[in-house]
């Protein structure tokens, strides 16, 4: 079975308006701007060992989030993939270098949105020698 998905949209702005400090700010802002407020994407993912299949079913979630006005999206741990034992999971792993966060960063680029990758698998520096991969949380702007 494939991976299971799904998103949920929702504004940054009405959850910053909901702080103290920013809610003076936010009112000015609104009376000032007729603009929307910016939209952020939190998407979840099921990921398996297939990282192609994943990173598929990731696209789809960054396109359809695009589409509702989303500005910044966020992929959960392990959007890239879960590995059925800790061999595979080592040996699935990329740099940040690596195909899986150039695609990515090319996908912001086209769509034009922010992502926030929750939990990838980055080999560490000394990989040859230590075999070490780190949880890495990552951060893509739109440039």
């Amino acid at each position: 079975m494939g991976p299971m998905f799904r998103y949920i949209l929702g504004s940054s702005v009405k959850y910053l308006a909901s702080l103290p400090a920013l809610r003076h700010h936010h009112m000015l802002q609104n009376r000032m701007s007729t603009s929307p407020p910016p939209v952020a994407a939190v998407c979840q993912v099921t990921a398996s060992p297939d990282k192609e299949a994943n990173f598929s079913a990731c696209k789809q979630l960054l396109e359809e989030a695009r589409q509702q006005g989303a500005c910044m999206v966020f992929l959960p741990e392990g959007f890239d993939y879960i590995g059925s034992s800790r061999e595979e999971t080592l040996s699935l792993s990329e740099t940040l270098r690596g195909d899986m966060i150039s695609r990515y960063t090319q996908l912001a680029r086209k769509l034009e949105v922010w992502l926030s990758l929750g939990g990838f698998h980055e080999r560490g520096h000394d990989w040859e020698s230590d075999r070490r991969i780190y949880n890495s949380h990552i951060i893509i702007n739109n440039k």
